[in-house]
Parts: structure tokens; sequence; C-alpha cells
């Protein structure tokens, strides 16, 4: 098996220096690439890769120069130009560690599955939530509820996918806004009947920079999508 790693980026230079050599480190004796698509930061962070790059040659960079900023479209480019047969896509400021990515690579390939999602919520102790996650926890069950999806972390981003699956998919009508992309996504797999399952992980903290969204503000929007989703489908037309 071979993996496209996929790290879209907006302003996060520094994180991307260290993560991309703790990917390298734990990612030792996989066949794999690791592909950051910047969505057109102005913090160094091309600098940095075109560094990074002759230390690996199996990193690329693409900067992504549209006016409109999109996580969901900025993975879509990624898995666009990636060259092997399953995707892995992680954030790029330590919410998803990197020592994770050998536990759903372990369950991707022993079960022979699909999709292998990391998940915050398998196993909850609320006493080591913060008040964030803790929304997300309910919010996750909410869509659950409303989408009638099986999985425990609708929102989570992290996950391991074969690629073929997503050349089957209808993209445009999965990847685009942010993390809204990640339940469409799961409620496609499972009207396909895609086999999938959850591997428990732990968020990190991003080490340097601040996050680019309002928690609030995305519930709302996700919200919106989650209802459109369930009135309306995912269509290829």
């Amino acid at each position: 098996m071979s993996y496209s790693i996929i790290l879209p980026a907006y302003k996060e230079a520094k994180n991307l220096d260290i993560i991309i050599d703790q990917i390298q480190n734990f990612m030792k004796g996989e066949i794999f690439e690791i592909i950051v698509i910047d969505d057109f930061s102005d913090d160094g962070t091309e600098q940095i890769l075109k560094k990074k790059q002759k230390k690996y040659k199996n990193l690329f960079y693409h900067l992504r120069k549209l006016p409109n900023k999109s996580l969901a479209k900025s993975i879509l480019k990624g898995i666009s130009l990636s060259k092997k047969n399953n995707v892995i896509v992680m954030d790029s400021d330590f919410n998803h560690k990197p020592r994770d990515l050998k536990r759903l690579i372990s369950k991707f390939k022993n079960k022979k599955l699909d999709f292998v999602i990391g998940s915050r919520f398998e196993k909850v102790e609320f006493k080591k939530l913060k008040f964030r996650f803790i929304l997300s926890y309910y919010f996750c069950i909410f869509l659950s509820i409303l989408l009638g999806i099986k999985s425990s972390d609708s929102l989570s981003g992290f996950f391991v996918l074969k690629k073929k699956i997503i050349k089957k998919t209808f993209e445009k009508k999965i990847f685009y806004g942010y993390g809204d992309f990640f339940f469409r996504l799961i409620y496609l797999i499972e009207k396909k009947n895609y086999r999938y399952e959850n591997v428990q992980i732990m968020y990190g903290e991003r080490i340097y920079g601040i996050s680019k969204s309002t928690f609030f503000g995305l519930l709302f929007k996700y919200t919106f999508q989650a209802i459109k989703l369930k009135v309306f489908g995912i269509s290829n037309n």
C-alpha cells in the first residue's frame, strides 16, 4: 500500500516546519508522499517548504492563488495531485498528531477497510475534554441523528481513504466550504455501503499561531449545510 498525506495549510509556516519532520519519522517503513496545499499564505510558508524539499524528495508543494480560501477545496486539490493509491488528510497545526498515523493505517490495512476516521469521541472522558470539544461532541450527536450517520466524530477531518472512492464520488458536491465537507463525505460513504471504522485519537494543541476559524460561526454554517444535505442529499446532477 502507498499513501499521499495531504496537509492543507494557511499561515502555518512554523508548524509545517516541525510537523513534516515528525510525519517523515512516524511514517518510516511506509511508501508515501506529503503534499502541502498552501491557501496563499504570506508567512513564509513557500520559502520553508522549498528548503524542506531539498531534504525530502517525497515532499510536494502547491500554492493556491485563488481568492476564495477553502479548506475543502484545498484538500480536493491535494487529492487531484496525489500519486498514491490511498489518501490521508490531516491538519497542519498539530490538532492531528503524526504519531496517530500508524494507528489509522494499521486498522486500514488489517481490516481491509475503505475508510478510517481518527475520532475524538470513541471513548469520551468529559473531565479531560475542553468546553469546545464537549460542544463538538454533542454537535456530532446532533449530526448523527439528523443525517443518520454512524460515525462518532463527523467533524474530525483526520482520515485514511482509498483514492478510487473519491474518483467514483461527486467531488464538487462534497469538497467545498470548511470542515462540513467531512460529514458530507461520511454521508456518501455510508450511502454507498463502503466499509469504514473509527480509531480513537486525542486532539493535540497547535504549537504556533492561532486558529483561523470562529467556533460558533462554524457551528451555524455546519447546521445550515447539514439541513441542506438532509433535505436535498447529494446528487450527480
